[in-house]
């Protein structure tokens, strides 16, 4: 019995709320451009990630107490979120929780205050739509039974002969003008055109490109499969050996459920000329310091000719959309990596050698910068909410519902996809340089951050954030002239017994050369 003690207050282990303590959840919406994911690490200064920020918020207003190395003080907040993005990933309608005194509650107001107090304290790139009261045995992870996420192909990914808006414009000049004309002031263009519409060479070559695809996905992805080649790969290691969030052919959380997954059938048009909040409020930081935004040459587009070209011009973008209860790690950026790989030429059979739980392969990684979660759903806790009929708790569904739907939007429309522009435009600094440009700002206006996160200084792995040279491409860019030299590097397990696969040795031999064969004509690509 004894053993059991020291799990009791595990967050899995509590049942309810804290003596004194209630549990809130903060609907938050994030561009995650400038930060190194969500979850707060303690290698790094507190500001440095999303929930990073939103402590610092809480302990500003009051909510709670103190910040200890980088963390709340004590052990009895346990802070958690319900889908953990990676760095540059976005997000809107996730939820974090955590406990608070209920008496910290009162002091600010109450639950509708401190929304407005938070948002008055966060950056801009952060906002909280909605604070709610829940239940004290709910776990945003667990509860969470379905995750929507959304990434946005640049129409110039479809075209293998396209790596960047100016080479996809320089192939399809009338495109932008057939675009507009189509649209009729709309912010998208259907593909399901009436009789009688214009068509257009390029934009059939997209319609197809996408039709394509996703018959590709409706037959490889939608649906139940083992997903091991989706996540990180054995040849990457972690810390002494083999990277932890590895996960092998024969466990079972290689196995996903896909619900849907489709790329929408319509254009979506983003104007060029937008500013997205991360690049405002890395100026803005500049100023708080008393440095001029002149003064840095990272803020430079490396290719102003370009800039000043597409600036006035409408750029058209694909929405991919998947759906699941849950997803491993990069495995909706690998499913898009191997998709624009079929898509621009890599043979089709790629996406059965990958789903083979009989082998191994290494999967292209999509940019992080283009993807962001769009939607979670609780409908298990809704369920029980509703039937307890508890006036102090509503269900997720309904606090969502009408205001914070349409902030959403808002916030995915001026917010996230004026980030995506941006970095597709190659308008945005490199990460270390918006990070150093933080650290001077809260220098000036939260000083008190060094106490906080003072146990840095005896970190081995901690170094401050450094400026870099502005990239000389975007991040897709990069990603697109990388595919035509990817190595899949396909291997057959040696530990499948032969018996279960049908095969005799013989057969092994001569498929391991064929896949050695192809692999190299995919290289050559």
């Amino acid at each position: 019995m004894p053993k059991w003690k020291g799990l009791s207050n595990r967050r899995a282990c509590l049942r309810k709320a804290p003596a004194g303590h209630s549990l809130i959840g903060l609907c938050v919406f994030y561009c995650g451009t400038a930060y190194r994911g969500l979850q707060i690490q303690t290698h790094a200064p507190t500001h440095h990630t999303v929930e990073g920020v939103l402590i610092q918020a809480l302990r500003d207003i009051g909510v709670v107490e103190s910040l200890e190395n980088g963390r709340i003080g004590g052990s009895a907040h346990h802070l958690a979120r319900s889908c953990r993005t990676d760095r540059g990933v976005h997000a809107v309608r996730n939820v974090v929780s955590l406990f608070v005194r209920n008496e910290k509650i009162e002091a600010v107001g109450g639950c509708e205050n401190i929304t407005d107090l938070m948002n008055a304290s966060l950056p801009n790139t952060v906002r909280v739509a909605r604070v709610t009261h829940l239940m004290g045995n709910f776990i945003p992870r667990f509860c969470c039974n379905r995750r929507v996420y959304r990434y946005m192909i640049p129409a110039y990914a479809l075209i293998p002969e396209c790596v960047s808006w100016e080479t996809f414009f320089a192939q399809f000049p009338r495109l932008s003008e057939v675009l507009q004309r189509r649209a009729c002031g709309s912010p998208h263009v259907d593909f399901l055109a009436e009789e009688g519409q214009e068509t257009d060479h390029s934009l059939e070559k997209l319609r197809c490109a996408v039709l394509r695809g996703n018959e590709l996905l409706r037959s490889y992805i939608v649906g139940t499969h083992r997903f091991h080649n989706f996540s990180v790969d054995l040849s990457q290691r972690g810390g002494y050996g083999v990277n932890k969030k590895a996960i092998m052919p024969e466990s079972n959380a290689a196995v996903r459920t896909i619900i849907r997954c489709e790329i929408a059938p319509r254009v979506l048009l983003l104007p060029g000329d937008v500013k997205g909040p991360t690049r405002a409020d890395y100026e803005e930081a500049l100023k708080t310091s008393g440095t001029s935004v002149a003064e840095s040459d990272t803020t430079q587009s490396a290719s102003p000719g370009e800039g000043q070209l597409l600036n006035a011009t409408l750029l058209p973008y694909f929405v991919f959309q998947i759906e699941g209860r849950s997803f491993l790690f990069n495995m909706i950026r690998k499913i898009v990596g191997v998709l624009l790989a079929v898509l621009r030429g890599a043979r089709e059979t790629l996406f059965a050698d990958v789903l083979s739980p009989y082998q191994r392969a290494a999967c292209p990684l999509a940019p992080g910068s283009h993807l962001f979660l769009f939607f979670s759903a609780f409908e298990r806790y809704d369920r029980i909410v509703r039937q307890s009929s508890s006036r102090r708790f509503r269900s997720i569904a309904d606090e969502w519902h009408g205001k914070v739907a349409e902030e959403s939007l808002s916030f995915v429309r001026s917010s996230i996809l004026a980030d995506i522009v941006d970095l597709d435009m190659n308008r945005m600094p490199a990460i270390g340089t918006l990070l150093r440009a933080r650290d001077a700002e809260r220098n000036v206006q939260r000083p008190q951050w060094r106490e906080e996160d003072s146990h840095l200084a005896s970190l081995k792995t901690y170094g401050p954030a450094c400026e870099a040279q502005h990239p000389t491409c975007s991040e897709m860019t990069v990603f697109l002239r990388s595919l035509r030299v990817h190595n899949w590097s396909i291997e057959v397990l040696n530990a499948v017994p032969v018996a279960e696969r049908g095969e005799n040795r013989e057969d092994v031999s001569r498929r391991k050369r064929a896949i050695s064969e192809m692999d190299v004509e995919e290289e050559q690509v």
